[in-house]
């Protein structure tokens, strides 16, 4: 029989389980009541269950958190997420604490936020923390182990201007970019690069709006004429490599594809080298340490990684991205970060706006008491677009922009929409052709500004075909540039 037991400063709870001659304790309740109330509920759980409960006398919360852990069932990037906030957040702070001591242990959660928050971590990361630590205490909770949960916050509850001002500053963040502007961070990558893949995989992330590991993903058999099914994304996960893995939340959609993008996945498609592998090898060699169920055939995608199976996402971002979208390489990086420079011309040339040294290592020469004569650099094209992420963003934007219907937008965007509207709206082949002939029309208009602010030439072949439309077609021209107006020959001001 459950019952309470009166302590110096508070009551214990005293319950009977199947199996066990002492009853099981735990301390610390405000009142009697709850005492009471805790035990009645831990003696009804340990009679359906029909043995032992688990004692929280002696078990430290590293030991329930590598158990908690052992019994998730997530994606494999949620489940590494999971496993980075345990190993370097949770456990380091808690782990030494008995686990039914979290209980009361409101007062050190709320110093533990805030060291974090002095510590320089985002309102995101603070936020996954607490959401973890708050998830792992209420199965503690369901399980019999803890009586309440610390870290449950109710709404309404706490400083509403740390929170608002936080939302306002995220909001800022999320920069966007028009056609024009995307049309100018790919052309730049692909100058980065020296190969036209890189132009053709931005222009595609720009006008479907797909994720980074969908976008990578791409696989030539999910390739048709006018549309591209989004089955598989390549999910990075760490020492053991690319995993094959369903979209995030198991977003699998088809997007519809405008003429001009069909024809560039087309060609990327029949250009596209991937890195030699053993004939024999069935799996690419991206997946080494990966099971099979996550592996995948080589030479099966749209897009390779320049010199490599695949792109990294953070290679990719600050090698290529950053100083195409921002002009510098390794932005906020106190040790890597530099400009794009511009070497000095020769006698009597001119600087081209794709003009760049070519050299790696820092412009300052150890040796050297003075710079090497770099006369210029890149300006951004898109001030504060620091990830390529920010490329779905601006689809959805444009989406809005074109007045595109919710059905549709949901649908591209792989987003779930719960709403009664949502249950009752349909996506029509009429929205589809609509939203293509869009799509196409800031295609165009995007080039034709191109054609106009930097001229009908480009270094990448595949642009410089796209413009062939834009050049004057009367005889006597004899020019392709664009026409002279007295400015400086550079003009990639931000768009």
């Amino acid at each position: 029989m459950a019952y309470a037991e009166k302590l110096v400063k508070s009551w214990r709870a005293c319950w009977r389980v199947p199996g066990k001659k002492t009853p099981e304790k735990e301390s610390g309740f405000p009142s009697e009541k709850a005492a009471l109330e805790y035990a009645q509920e831990r003696e009804v759980e340990a009679r359906r269950r029909g043995r032992r409960t688990r004692s929280s006398h002696t078990l430290t919360v590293e030991d329930y958190a590598h158990t908690w852990y052992a019994g998730l069932d997530l994606e494999l990037g949620s489940m590494r997420g999971y496993k980075g906030i345990l190993e370097n957040h949770i456990v380091p702070t808690w782990g030494d604490w008995l686990l039914r001591d979290l209980a009361d242990a409101d007062v050190e959660f709320v110093e533990w936020i805030r060291r974090l928050r002095a510590a320089g971590y985002s309102e995101s990361r603070i936020r996954a923390i607490r959401g973890r630590f708050s998830t792992m205490c209420s199965d503690a909770v369901a399980h019999g182990l803890l009586y309440r949960n610390p870290a449950a916050q109710q709404r309404s509850r706490g400083r509403a201007a740390p929170r608002r001002v936080a939302a306002a500053r995220d909001r800022e963040k999320k920069v966007t970019t028009s056609p024009l502007g995307a049309l100018l961070i790919a052309e730049r990558a692909a100058v980065l690069t020296g190969r036209d893949d890189e132009f053709t995989m931005l222009i595609t992330k720009f006008y479907t709006g797909l994720r980074w590991g969908e976008l990578i993903g791409i696989e030539k058999t999910l390739l048709s004429r006018d549309r591209l099914q989004v089955d598989w994304q390549l999910a990075e996960e760490g020492s053991q490599g690319m995993a094959r893995t369903p979209p995030k939340r198991g977003s699998i959609r088809p997007i519809d594809l405008p003429g001009f993008l069909a024809d560039l996945l087309e060609e990327q498609a029949e250009r596209v080298v991937h890195p030699k592998v053993d004939g024999r090898a069935k799996w690419c060699p991206c997946g080494r340490n990966l099971s099979p169920e996550h592996r995948h055939e080589p030479g099966i995608h749209v897009f390779s990684g320049l010199g490599r199976h695949h792109w990294a996402h953070s290679t990719f971002l600050y090698q290529y991205w950053a100083p195409a979208a921002l002009g510098r390489y390794y932005p906020g990086d106190k040790r890597k970060e530099r400009l794009v420079y511009v070497d000095e011309p020769p006698e009597g040339g001119q600087i081209g706006p794709w003009d760049r040294t070519r050299r790696r290592a820092s412009r300052w020469d150890a040796k050297k008491t003075t710079p090497d004569p770099a006369v210029a650099c890149w300006v951004p094209i898109q001030p504060g677009m620091r990830r390529q992420h920010l490329l779905r963003h601006s689809h959805r934007t444009l989406l809005e922009e074109l007045r595109t219907e919710d059905p549709l937008t949901d649908e591209r965007m792989g987003h779930a929409n719960s709403s009664i509207q949502a249950r009752y709206s349909h996506v029509t082949p009429g929205m589809r052709r609509r939203l293509c002939k869009d799509l196409s029309a800031a295609w165009e208009a995007a080039l034709k500004d191109r054609a106009r602010i930097l001229g009908t030439e480009s270094p990448v072949p595949t642009l410089d075909r796209l413009l062939d439309a834009h050049r004057p077609s009367h005889s006597g021209s004899g020019s392709r540039s664009a026409p002279d107006t007295g400015h400086r020959p550079i003009r990639l001001h931000a768009v």
